[in-house]
């Protein structure tokens, strides 16, 4: 039954390799420069130590660490870590048929082995180990089941596996309901400053918004810089790195703000365009809750 198993996994895995190539053209990845493979996708020995240092630990456990952490969420996870304690004194094991699910969870790993290294604090790329994830949870039950008050060892698991799972869902909501405050703001200044009656001012493009040094993923979320772009609606695309050069000069004679890693929000960017004349309050732009 176990080798049966094993070349299923192995089928498996393969016709997703091959799926892979047939639609990509190649293994895939963000290559910097056109004609070169893509770093991201390079197997090394670093590509090894991360599907040890970092896929089983990830699929038992992954939170988003780049979003100010609550003190409940830190109190899960040090729960979970003392039922990890208080399971192996409690006799959790596997025998040697149940380590073959390590096995499968490594193999299985095959169509994604070069992303294993993308799994970061963020928590965004634990989409490539579910298969992986699955092995590894039934590795668990079976090494629970076999220890004292089973029963409660694996509903605390569970409860607490919910509880970061509902968490993580969070996060994503969150930036996104951020994103649709900060184009709310946005465009209220936008009509202000624009509808304001000033002076002529000698420079072309005053009617743009422009966004400096916002990452492309804050929080650690996807699309969420894309996000806020959509909800502006803009037909230019307001995000700049200021790349050496101050924020007065990247911003010239345009609304501008700028991206403050410490609240994780905007900061109105006092230029000689519109908002010299139209003074922005900064409360209309709040950190993040």
């Amino acid at each position: 039954r176990i080798g049966k198993l094993a070349g299923v996994t192995f089928i498996v895995s393969l016709l997703l390799l091959l799926v892979r190539f047939a639609v990509v053209r190649g293994i895939g990845g963000y290559p910097d420069h056109p004609g070169v493979g893509s770093p991201h996708l390079s197997f090394t020995m670093t590509t090894l130590q991360s599907l040890v240092t970092k896929l089983f630990p990830v699929t038992l456990m992954a939170s988003n660490q780049m979003f100010p952490m609550p003190g409940s969420v830190r109190v899960v996870l040090g729960c979970f870590a003392v039922l990890l304690v208080a399971s192996v004194f409690a006799g959790a094991s596997v025998s040697a048929r149940g380590r073959w699910f390590a096995v499968f969870a490594i193999l299985s790993t095959a169509p994604v082995a070069t992303l294993v290294s993308w799994l970061d604090p963020a928590a965004q790329h634990t989409r490539y180990v579910y298969m992986p994830a699955f092995f590894v949870m039934v590795m668990v039950a079976v090494a629970l089941s076999n220890a004292r008050r089973s029963g409660w060892l694996l509903a605390a698991f569970v409860g607490l596996s919910m509880a970061v799972g509902v968490y993580n869902a969070n996060v994503y909501r969150a930036t996104y309901q951020r994103a649709a405050f900060l184009a709310s703001a946005i465009r209220a200044d936008s009509r202000d400053v624009f509808s304001y009656d000033i002076a002529p001012i000698p420079q072309p493009g005053t009617r743009e918004i422009r966004i400096l040094n916002m990452p492309s993923e804050f929080n650690g979320v996807l699309f969420s810089q894309f996000e806020l772009g959509y909800l502006l609606g803009l037909p230019k695309d307001p995000f700049l790195t200021l790349e050496g050069r101050s924020a007065e000069e990247a911003c010239g004679y345009n609304l501008c703000y700028l991206w403050d890693p410490a609240s994780r929000g905007l900061i109105p960017v006092l230029t000689p365009g519109p908002s010299r004349f139209y003074p922005i309050e900064q409360h209309t732009l709040l950190s993040v809750p």
